[in-house]
């Protein structure tokens, strides 16, 4: 399965360089250990993609309501498969 899930500049950057390696999210996509998940940047500032994206594996999968986690959230860890750019997106 492979979730294109949007992401705001500052996580996406961070995640580009390893230095995110979790995502907390909205657990409405039924989340598994194993897919993998296409972040796409997506500047809210101006409402437009910005063309750069990630793949991405998730390799655990914590739901709430367990850790401290609200029901109906999740958070994914994350290893980077490789960053793809050019990425276009029909919006």
């Amino acid at each position: 399965m492979i979730h294109h899930l949007k992401i705001w500049p500052v996580p996406f950057t961070s995640m580009l360089h390893n230095d995110k390696a979790a995502e907390f999210r909205i657990n409405d996509r039924d989340f598994h250990v194993a897919d993998q998940v296409l972040f796409t940047e997506w500047d809210h500032k101006v409402g437009a993609f910005t063309g750069r994206s990630i793949l991405a594996v998730i390799t655990d999968v914590q739901r709430g309501p367990d850790w401290g986690i609200p029901e109906g959230y999740a958070v994914l860890s994350i290893r980077l498969l490789s960053p793809i750019q050019p990425w276009t997106i029909d919006a």
